[in-house]
């Protein structure tokens, strides 16, 4: 170059630095939009990332310092769940080392760095800001991390999304990070404004604007305050739908946020999508629905086999067809489409990053019907492989506290599962060898997840169904290998291993029956059996979908222990079991929870003033101290009980929302799919009756 033009670039690379940077120009979206493809049913995700990326590296030829242009790029070298982070952060720094004044180069290393090493993200953002306040993306992203669990600061989240409004006005801009901010009343009147800023938008930025906004206010708003909120969603899709919006991978992302979120379906979808991308998932919605519909069962598994053929990288495909195999108790067809689905796996194996695996679930079923038990091991591995790239090191994120030791847990957790169906499935198939080996590995992985003695109950009850499946499996690879008295000692020792059982079941009935056959077969009598069974009250549970009065288990553990009921009233466990007591198990950062509450609390107003029902919420957050503050914001009336210490020991589920009926004589689960007031009024009708 000659050495009189070098100022003219110099001045022309500071003046691009110096501008504003808030979304992409043009030219730049027109690249972006052409790259945010769907996956082509019919390709492998190697082919469809090449695609995409060839797009991209093209328009990177063009622009090569476009921080949205990499961005779009980082994402796609991520991988699914950012198992490739380490990699990509690598590379550009690497770059950022080259020109290190470079302000985009800054904010890309920032970016490959969340949620990996955010405190390099953090320095590199507010060293880029400092000099260039301007900068929109870099306020967004340090917006996001401050709305996390580790880098909480509500003030600085709050002050950087108002920078981020400031310097860029007229964009868009959201995250789905923000639902996370505790200002109710500074999110709603975020939202509002957000919502000014997407009228008269249809472009890509829009759409992907949408589903951080609809969190934002649905976190923000009671669940019996929302109909505005949904009346805006229901126009926000009516919007979707018109022509200027890019029918893209980012539109149907949106589109399908609102269904889960409005909990419908948006039933012209497919139709929509086909005109743009006939080899798409969606676009094949309304034939998978059409073959599944189809009489009788034989046309309608024909037709989904004819579909899975011409689309072999379809696990959407292969799920209808095992699932239809399945309900109409096809083990011919359901074994192909297990078949067709392993092949699916290879070519698109970031859709089975599940959690569990879904591969290890389908493994199960195969055992439990006894129907290809020569490809579960296929099956269990892919499961590993899975578990691997969605629970290794490379994908445990700094933003929330002991994200490493609870990622190490739920891998090894995962291992367990798929252990104990391979242990299974070789003592089916007389593999023993095999499945001494694998019976080996599971004991080491459980041993050092035994919990401490200071654990929580919940930590203590997820332990004991590990370790009592555990022993099932060991008696069955004892049974068969003729070795009974080895088998009656493990089944024993399942039953032993058994928590409290939850209104959710669990096998313990089966393996109950297998000691007692067992047992017999050995010559016992049933005068010995019903003695031990005497003995082993956890096996005593047959009143019941949730066995006897769950107030009683915990009143013999703590007798003096005071439990706060909604109405502020406080009552020992042994003065609530004889009583009717509606319980809702809860935490402050449960979002169906926060949906189910309202109704909750209608449902206790609903009977106030007759004693003979108690309503408790027990509250299962193990900071306690954000649940006064949680019930102020969002103007509950109610009084939590805080049972993060015992809640676990008599209702042992290990998910919430969940609602229990205990009378004196039962405890019952209630669960329902009516939502708001048809939630109300079926919990009011089931304690009705008790009136009578």
């Amino acid at each position: 170059m000659p050495r009189n033009y070098l100022p003219f670039v110099l001045l022309a690379i500071a003046t691009l630095q110096a501008a504003p940077v808030c979304e992409p120009s043009a030219p730049v979206l027109a690249i972006i939009v052409s790259a945010d493809l769907p996956r082509d049913q019919q390709i492998d995700l190697e082919d469809y990332r090449r695609t995409i990326r060839g797009l991209l590296e093209k328009g990177l030829t063009r622009f090569p310092e476009d921080p949205f242009l990499h961005s779009e790029l980082q994402d796609l070298d991520l991988g699914r769940i950012g198992e490739n982070r380490p990699d990509v952060l690598v590379r550009y720094e690497k770059r950022l080392s080259q020109q290190p004044a470079n302000i985009h180069r800054q904010y890309l290393v920032a970016r490959a760095a969340y949620s990996h090493r955010t405190l390099l993200a953090v320095e590199l953002l507010n060293k880029l800001l400092a000099a260039h306040p301007d900068y929109g993306p870099a306020h967004m992203l340090l917006a996001q991390i401050r709305a996390s669990q580790m880098f909480h600061d509500e003030a600085a989240a709050k002050a950087a999304l108002l920078a981020h409004e400031k310097a860029c006005p007229t964009t868009p801009a959201s995250a789905l990070e923000l639902f996370r901010l505790k200002d109710s009343q500074f999110l709603k009147e975020y939202t509002a404004r957000l919502r000014k800023r997407l009228e008269g938008r249809n472009d890509l930025i829009a759409a992907r604007s949408y589903p951080g906004l609809w969190l934002a206010e649905k976190s923000s708003s009671r669940s019996d305050e929302s109909d505005p909120i949904v009346k805006a969603w229901d126009a926000d899709i009516v919007r979707m739908r018109s022509d200027g919006f890019p029918r893209s991978r980012s539109w149907l992302d949106s589109l399908n946020a609102a269904s889960f979120h409005l909990n419908k379906r948006i039933d012209w979808l497919g139709h929509d999508f086909a005109k743009y991308f006939p080899h798409s998932l969606p676009a094949l919605n309304d034939a998978i629905s059409e073959a599944r519909n189809l009489t009788p069962s034989s046309v309608s598994l024909a037709r989904l086999r004819e579909l899975c053929k011409r689309y072999p990288a379809s696990p959407g495909l292969g799920s209808n067809w095992f699932l239809a195999a399945r309900k109409a108790e096809d083990s011919v067809s359901l074994l192909e489409a297990y078949r067709y689905m392993l092949q699916a796996m290879e070519l698109d194996p970031d859709s089975y990053l599940t959690l569990p695996p879904f591969q290890i679930d389908m493994a199960q079923d195969m055992v439990q019907r006894k129907i290809g038990l020569e490809l579960v091991p296929q099956f269990v591995f892919a499961g590993f492989s899975a578990t691997e790239k969605s629970a290794g090191k490379e994908t445990t994120s700094d933003l929330w506290a002991q994200a490493a030791i609870g990622q190490q847990r739920q891998h090894d957790y995962w291992y367990l599962f798929g252990y104990y169906t391979l242990i299974e499935a070789y003592a089916l198939t007389g593999k023993h060898a095999e499945a001494r080996d694998v019976l080996s590995q599971a004991q080491t992985v459980l041993s050092r997840n035994r919990p401490a003695a200071e654990a929580s109950p919940e930590d203590r009850s997820r332990f004991a169904m590990f370790e009592s499946r555990f022993w099932r499996v060991k008696g069955i690879l004892a049974e068969s290998r003729g070795l009974k008295l080895d088998a009656l000692i493990a089944y024993r020792n399942a039953l032993e291993s058994y928590g409290p059982q939850s209104a959710r079941g669990d096998d313990r009935f089966t393996v109950l029956a297998a000691a007692q056959r067992v047992s017999k077969e050995l010559g016992g009598s049933p005068e010995t059996w019903n003695d031990w069974e005497s003995r082993h009250p956890l096996m005593n549970l047959r009143t019941g979908d949730g066995g006897p009065n769950a107030w009683l288990a915990l009143a013999a553990k703590q007798p003096e222990l005071k439990i706060t009921a909604m109405n502020g009233r406080q009552y020992t466990a042994e003065e609530l079991s004889k009583t009717t007591s509606f319980v809702n198990v809860w935490a402050t950062w449960c979002m169906p929870c926060r949906e189910e509450l309202p109704y909750l609390e209608k449902l206790a107003a609903r009977f106030a003033g007759r004693d003979e029902f108690v309503f408790v919420a027990l509250n299962v957050d193990e900071e306690q101290d954000a649940v006064v503050p949680f019930l102020e914001r969002f103007k509950f009336g109610f009084k939590a009980a805080m049972a993060y210490g015992f809640a676990y020991d008599i209702l042992p589920v290990f998910g919430v929302p969940a609602n229990y009926i205990i009378r004196p004589g039962k405890t019952s689960y209630f669960t329902t799919e009516k939502e708001k007031e048809a939630w109300l009024d079926a919990a009011a009708t089931l304690l009705e009756p008790v009136k009578q």
